[in-house]
C-alpha cells in the first residue's frame, strides 16, 4: 500500500483577481515659494479630504 498525500494547496492562485487598496502619500517642500502649490495639485488629482 502506498502512503501518498495530496500536495499542499496553492495559496497564490487567483490572487491577481482581487482588488487592492492603496494609499499614496506625497510631501512637497518648496522653501522660498510664496504662492499656493497645494490647491492646483489637489484639483488636478481630485484630492478629497474626509473629516
Amino acid at each position: 500500500m502506498s502512503n501518498t498525500s495530496a500536495p499542499p494547496p496553492k495559496t497564490g492562485v487567483g490572487r491577481w483577481i482581487r482588488q487592492a487598496r492603496y494609499a499614496l502619500i506625497v510631501s512637497i517642500r518648496a522653501p522660498n515659494v510664496e504662492s499656493d502649490i497645494y490647491t492646483p495639485a489637489a484639483n488636478r488629482f481630485g484630492v478629497s479630504v474626509s473629516v
